[in-house]
């Protein structure tokens, strides 16, 4: 299960959605892992069986501030967290550097880490995803590599 605490509304197309709060990623975390590690709820009444599940959540290597990423991560972890997905990365060496600080603060074995991929059509579609879509980290670089291509 990926638990993401996800995006505010406003970045939706539906304008009468209201902003819901009970649950974000940490707490979602939390809810589940408890639910499957003491087979009960939150408000203490028992499951008759308990969820195996294996839980996740997202990581953005690529959004500031920086140095705090891997204390965000060290908090998913504690809460229940057993892997992590990042967003698309174009950046590989901020991706390597964040993995660095991963491992420096003794977090690499404590859950695995997928690196989201995929690919981008053309220069204007990757402008437009960098503009548009949260937490999404385009360099210059693979805008420019794209502009340059005969076909993209």
């Amino acid at each position: 299960i990926l638990c993401l605490t996800g995006d505010g509304v406003q970045a939706g197309d539906q304008p009468g959605a209201k902003p819901v709060f009970d649950l974000d990623c940490m707490s979602l975390l939390e809810t589940i892992r408890i639910m499957r590690d003491n087979g009960k709820f939150l408000s203490g009444r028992k499951l008759t069986t308990p969820p195996e599940v294996f839980l996740g959540a997202a990581i953005n290597p690529f959004a500031p501030p920086y140095d705090f990423r891997p204390h965000r991560l060290a908090k998913k972890i504690a809460a229940g967290a057993q892997f992590v997905q990042s967003q698309y990365c174009f950046d590989v060496p901020m991706f390597r550097t964040y993995m660095e600080r991963v491992r420096d603060h003794g977090l690499i074995e404590d859950c695995y880490s997928l690196c989201g991929v995929g690919h981008l059509a053309t220069a204007k579609t990757a402008k437009w995803i960098r503009s548009n879509v949260p937490g999404i980290h385009i360099p210059d670089s693979v805008i420019k590599r794209l502009e340059g291509a005969q076909d993209q």
